[in-house]
């Protein structure tokens, strides 16, 4: 498994954030994936994260890609983004 450079690899927007209060980080996660995986595939490729906002907040693809085969299915992203934003993870 790979390390995570900063917790915000993976955040969304501020203005998300603020809205989604009541979401879980699964939920969350469940969404961003959504938005991010254009081709509705059930993958996300490098070519995709790159075209979303995410790699705005400082990560890259290859930190998401755990098992660096070159995709992230949807439950390797909900899996990192929950780990990542587990209570008492961020301030």
């Amino acid at each position: 498994m790979r390390t995570l450079a900063t917790s915000a690899t993976i955040l969304v927007l501020g203005a998300f954030m603020a809205s989604a209060q009541d979401m879980s980080p699964a939920a969350i996660a469940d969404h961003v994936f959504a938005k991010v995986d254009t081709d509705e595939d059930g993958v996300l490729t490098e070519a995709e994260y790159n075209a979303s906002q995410l790699p705005k907040f400082g990560g890259s693809f290859e930190a998401i890609d755990d098992d660096a085969d070159g995709k992230v299915t949807k439950s390797e992203y909900i899996a990192i983004f929950t780990r990542l934003h587990a209570p008492g993870r961020l301030a």
